[in-house]
């Protein structure tokens, strides 16, 4: 009796595993199209890293490339001359360097002038306080007797890194070699350095006379003299009249009739003069230098002076 219900429990057993082993296993699938809720937002087109920002640049070494960034210096272009309706050329021009110029030693000149005694040009670079710190004399490069254009160089010693001066350039008459013309510009001068010249053009004469003009007659001990220029600075101009020797025998002070400083004006003053015999001089009008002693230009016209 017991092995038959041995035998009966035996086989209710095999029956229920071969069930579960012969069940299909049943899987729950995610369709591919629709997120899961543990997943991540899309990311949107304001969301984007941007690459450039998450990337921490490296520390600077002595490997590190150098990046040169080079100073732009502009070309150097002419000084424009001051308008001027009826006023002759210069009688003598500085054409280089220009105002302003920074020029090291020596440095190139160039200009026009003349006629001068023997076609000569003297130079002069007067640095602060009025020390001459070079002359020399250069030539007009044209027949004798006529004006042309001129070549020369300075040399000068300083003894600081920089300083301002003023170059001179005047001509001397071919009849009496009395100072007939003088113009200058002022510089700056470096001792070491690159230069950087500017130009000027031939532009209207700085201090014009126009009456009396060139060989006219002066007599009776006073003369009318009348011309227009422009000046740079609120000063007074000097009218001299002087003799066959150079010395002066009239004076007088003027200041210009114009709108402003570095405008065109006129001037007009009467000058007492006393001469012994008849001889040629010249009348003269020049403007002093404020911050560097000496002349800034000096004009002239030469006259048959009478007693």
């Amino acid at each position: 009796m017991k092995t038959h219900w041995k035998r009966a429990l035996l086989l209710l057993a095999c029956m229920g595993a071969c069930a579960v082993a012969c069940t299909p296993a049943v899987t729950k699938t995610v369709p591919p199209d629709l997120p899961r809720a543990t997943d991540a937002p899309l990311p949107t087109a304001s969301q984007t890293p941007d690459p450039l920002s998450s990337v921490t640049p490296h520390p600077l070494t002595e490997a590190t490339p150098a990046i040169v960034i080079e100073s732009y210096n502009p070309e150097p272009t002419p000084t424009p001359p001051v308008p001027a309706v009826g006023v002759p050329d210069a009688a003598i021009s500085i054409y280089q360097p220009g105002p302003g110029s920074q020029v090291t030693s020596p440095f190139q000149v160039a200009g026009f002038g003349g006629p001068a005694y023997k076609d000569r040009v003297h130079l002069r670079l007067i640095g602060e306080g009025g020390k001459v710190l070079s002359e020399g004399v250069g030539y007009l490069l044209v027949l004798p007797g006529n004006a042309g254009r001129f070549y020369s160089k300075v040399p000068f010693i300083i003894d600081h890194v920089a300083e301002t001066a003023r170059l001179e350039v005047s001509t001397y008459g071919a009849r009496d070699h009395q100072l007939s013309q003088l113009a200058t510009v002022n510089l700056v001068l470096i001792s070491n350095g690159s230069s950087l010249v500017y130009p000027a053009f031939l532009g209207p004469e700085k201090l014009n006379i126009y009456y009396p003009q060139e060989e006219a007659e002066v007599s009776g001990g006073r003369v009318l003299v009348r011309g227009a220029g422009w000046v740079d600075a609120d000063v007074p101009l000097t009218v001299r009249v002087v003799d066959w020797h150079g010395d002066e025998v009239g004076t007088a002070q003027v200041r210009l009739d114009a709108p402003g400083i570095g405008q065109l004006g006129t001037f007009d003053v009467e000058v007492p003069f006393e001469i012994s015999v008849p001889q040629w001089g010249r009348i003269a009008v020049s403007e002093p230098g404020t911050d560097i002693p000496g002349l800034i230009h000096y004009s002239s016209v030469q006259v048959w002076l009478e007693p």
